[in-house]
């Protein structure tokens, strides 16, 4: 399971390395995240014994970096366009 917490971690990396601080383009990359998840209980599922429970291993671990990644937005609201704002708050909520 480490093994998959470091690949977890480094897949976040992948994802947001060159989204900057545009939220739009940090919406739009987190949707890939959630596109994993669905792979995750596509395929990944049937390779592991159902004792493993992969899937709720994978989606603990990306609510936990996801849910860290947009708390840090609340801490920066003074500084953020009402728009990315109310992107922000139709979005969270929507893939949890």
């Amino acid at each position: 399971m480490e093994a998959i917490q470091r690949g977890t971690a480094e897949r976040f990396k992948v994802v947001y390395a060159d989204v900057g601080d545009d939220i739009h383009r940090i919406i739009a990359q987190s949707k890939l995240l959630v596109a994993d998840l669905h792979d995750v209980f596509a395929h990944a599922e049937v390779c592991f014994p159902p004792v493993y429970k992969i899937s709720p291993f994978y989606i603990r671990a990306y609510h936990a970096r996801l849910a860290a990644m947009f708390s840090q937005f609340s801490s920066q609201a003074d500084d953020l366009a009402t728009a990315e704002i109310l992107d922000l708050s139709k979005y969270y909520p929507s893939p949890f």
